[in-house]
């Protein structure tokens, strides 16, 4: 790490921050939570300040249903920031606000199954086909948070990072499409029907406009 860190300053400075930004201490901190694993760069601006460059990020898989019809669904999460921190008193405590760069989203694909219910009406899976969906929510969001944790105060190089907070990614959009093998056999009133469940399963997860976030992590002052 410390050899690395010559590499990290020109780099910095080719960001076109000054030596005396670099002065108030530049630290590393991988970390763990419910946005994913990742790691922060933290760069102090003065004694009571600090800015925050971030990213993390992660994948699962599972089967739900909507609206009576079993996906198999992937999310992943994907998600980088910028984040001001503020101490007041210079201390370990923090009040954090800033941005994040959001790439979260869930796809899914319907599972086999021989009828399909959609809006009430049955449909063969052999006529319709695959129903695919997806949700997606804005690309940059607010942040604001608190936490615990200086990673560039003077003292011990090694510090615990901690942080409870929420960003605000508003209304979940969500698409649903069909994959019919012969289009042209598919009734029109089925296409209704689909927009119709679409809209349901947009209006179950309208809710969820803010996402929590929790992290801790271990940072290191070069």
């Amino acid at each position: 790490m410390v050899r690395a860190l010559p590499r990290l300053v020109l780099a910095l400075a080719a960001l076109g921050i000054p030596a005396a930004v670099l002065a108030q201490g530049v630290a590393l901190t991988p970390k763990l939570g419910s946005t994913g694993a990742g790691a922060d760069l933290t760069i102090g601006l003065a004694r009571t300040v600090n800015v925050r460059l971030g990213a993390q990020g992660w994948t699962r898989d599972e089967t739900r249903t909507e609206q009576e019809i079993e996906y198999d669904a992937r999310l992943r999460l994907l998600s980088g920031q910028v984040l001001f921190d503020l101490h007041p008193g210079g201390g370990g405590f923090r009040v954090s606000a800033g941005v994040l760069i959001n790439g979260n989203e869930l796809t899914a694909v319907s599972t086999e199954d021989a009828v399909y219910t959609i809006n009430g009406t049955r449909y063969p899976v052999g006529l319709v086909g695959r129903l695919r969906g997806s949700v997606e929510t804005e690309p940059i969001a607010p942040y604001l948070g608190i936490g615990w944790g200086n990673a560039v105060s003077p003292g011990s190089r090694w510090r615990l990072a901690v942080d409870v907070g929420a960003f605000y990614q508003g209304e979940p959009e969500v698409s649903l499409t069909a994959e019919p093998l012969i289009p042209i056999l598919v009734p029109d009133e089925f296409f209704e029907d689909l927009e119709e469940e679409r809209r349901e399963i947009e209006e179950d997860v309208s809710g969820y406009t803010v996402y929590p976030v929790v992290s801790i992590g271990l940072s290191y002052r070069f």
